[in-house]
């Protein structure tokens, strides 16, 4: 979860996204090792000056991790040793002692650094899932202040996309509705509205609001 740019879980898939981005401009095409790291010269690693959303990455990944090892019907998941055989729930023994890989759909079990079993197609319990994040929304709740700082950024990258001829034009109800998915309900919304008018009229968009097309005044 990153409230500040709530999209940014549907962009990552694979590990390698903090190092390589998908957009880079080479301006030479040769490879080249620098620090132990490879990447293209003249590519600027997806990490640069991205250090917040590079450490919420990590966070996820480490409390996925530490909610599968924890059992006990925090995070069940369901697996299968061989690919060819049905999905059954995985021994929580089993989880007590693994490591998920997210983006393969695998789960590793360790006894100590050896790998002894590996879990195919593995799944979380939707309803797992859907606790957690709630969990997670009481968590991290917003003072009004800390909200009110959000808004101009988040409508920042809400209107990214736009300019003075996109078609179709941005709307309140959108930009409302990616508020609320972002956890912070109706808070703020007049506050959130106010914010776009503005950002709108200084970048002369066209709003569209109640099936008509408004300038931002």
């Amino acid at each position: 979860m990153y409230s500040k740019r709530p999209g940014l879980a549907d962009e990552i898939k694979a590990y390698n996204w903090l190092w390589f981005d998908p957009n880079r401009r080479c301006v030479e095409p040769d490879l080249v090792n620098v620090g132990g790291e490879k990447f293209w010269r003249g590519e600027e690693r997806a990490g640069e000056g991205r250090e917040d959303e590079e450490k919420a990455v990590n966070e996820a990944h480490r409390q996925l991790g530490e909610l599968v090892r924890q059992g006990k019907g925090t995070f069940r998941l369901r697996g299968t040793l061989n690919p060819s055989k049905p999905l059954e729930d995985v021994d929580p023994a089993d989880a007590r002692d693994s490591k998920p890989h997210v983006f393969d759909g695998k789960l590793r079990v360790f006894d100590g650094d050896k790998i002894i079993k590996t879990y195919h197609r593995v799944h979380c319990y939707e309803t797992d899932v859907d606790r957690r994040v709630a969990e997670l929304c009481s968590e991290t709740k917003l003072t009004d202040e800390a909200l009110l700082q959000l808004q101009p950024e988040f409508v920042k990258n809400y209107l990214a996309p736009f300019s003075a001829d996109s078609r179709p034009r941005p709307t309140q109800t959108e930009l409302r509705k990616k508020w609320s998915d972002a956890g912070h309900g109706a808070r703020l919304r007049d506050e959130l509205d106010g914010e776009l008018e503005n950002q709108a009229k200084d970048k002369g968009i066209l709003l569209k609001r109640g099936g008509q097309k408004k300038r931002a005044s």
